[in-house]
């Protein structure tokens, strides 16, 4: 027994000297990521000053489109052929800008003519002559133009009026309306000029009427004067940006149209007058009476006006200008 009990022991005691192994870990289950949702955004309830605004502004535009009115982004369409009573009633304003701004060019102009006369007339030179001419008309020009661009387009030419509306730049009964108010805007234009200047000077020069140098011919002249007028109306076509819009143009049209004048006037003023305007030579006609070959200054401006338009139209307008007139 004893020996039994000394071999148990030595058992006991070899088994606890054997390192004794942990049991293996258990493995760790991952939890899945749960995916975090934004938190819900909070929509501030309208107020009643934003609601008022809101349902005027859908009864505004309930109303214009009842009364045919376009929105302040819409482009403006063209109706070509609207009658006379609908353009008197919508384009009023435009036609009486057209004859104001004319009447003041023309009574610049003119004035300017019967005041280097007399300067020149007392010894003076007033300037370089020409060259203050020219400035004067080219200044007084671009200055109308930017005065009423917004109010009529600053036409102030029927020769620029004839031409748009061949190619449908502006309606039929409107155009003719135009060229009414620019011929009776330079009457009453000169006729002012003549109330105020000194008698004996305004009719030494006929008003300031234009008329053929000595030793120009009316073929001449006539084929100056369209020249002349091509390169103005050029100018518009190509620095107004007619766009359907008829009151839309460039900011600085109007200074390049009154740099083409300027240039035009100091190359024909020695030989024609430079007219290329027939309401500019048709008030000083009509008020001193002077008709001498006035009809070089309707027909070559009408001529220069035309091909200025159509060729510009045709050969050279921009893709912009032509989504802008799909009709045409």
């Amino acid at each position: 027994m004893a020996d039994s009990d000394i071999q148990l022991e030595q058992s006991d005691q070899t088994s606890s000297d054997e390192p004794q192994t942990a049991p293996p870990p258990k493995p760790v289950q991952k939890k899945p990521k749960q995916k975090q949702q934004p938190p819900p955004t909070t929509t501030a309830a309208p107020t009643k000053k934003a609601k008022k605004e809101k349902v005027a502004k859908w009864e505004s535009e309930e109303a214009d489109e009842k009364l045919n009115i376009p929105s302040k982004g819409a482009k403006k369409e063209l109706e070509f052929f609207k009658s006379p009573w609908r353009v008197f009633k919508e384009d009023w304003k435009a036609m009486l800008a057209e004859f104001v701004a004319t009447m003041m060019f023309v009574f610049m102009g003119t004035g300017l003519l019967v005041s280097y006369n007399k300067d020149k007339t007392d010894g003076g030179d007033l300037g370089a002559g020409l060259v203050s001419i020219s400035l004067g008309f080219g200044i007084a020009l671009s200055t109308m133009i930017y005065t009423v661009a917004n109010i009529s387009g600053g036409h102030l030419n029927p020769a620029v009026t004839v031409g748009l509306m061949l190619i449908r730049q502006i309606e039929l009964f409107k155009a003719i309306g135009y060229v009414g108010c620019q011929i009776g805007g330079g009457i009453v234009g000169t006729a002012l000029m003549y109330g105020v200047m000194p008698d004996n000077v305004s009719e030494m020069i006929h008003m300031g009427a234009t008329t053929l140098a000595f030793g120009v011919t009316p073929a001449e002249g006539c084929a100056l004067e369209i020249c002349l007028t091509f390169i103005l109306v050029f100018t518009v076509c190509a620095t107004a940006q007619l766009s359907g819009d008829l009151t839309h143009m460039g900011r600085f049209a109007p200074l390049a149209i009154g740099y083409a004048v300027l240039v035009d006037h100091m190359i024909g003023v020695p030989f024609t007058g430079a007219s290329m305007n027939p309401a500019r030579s048709f008030g000083p006609a009509v008020v001193s009476g002077y008709w001498l070959n006035h009809w070089v200054y309707w027909v070559a401006p009408m001529i220069g006006g035309i091909l200025a338009a159509v060729l510009y139209h045709y050969l050279f307008k921009t893709e912009g200008e032509a989504e802008a007139n799909p009709e045409d």
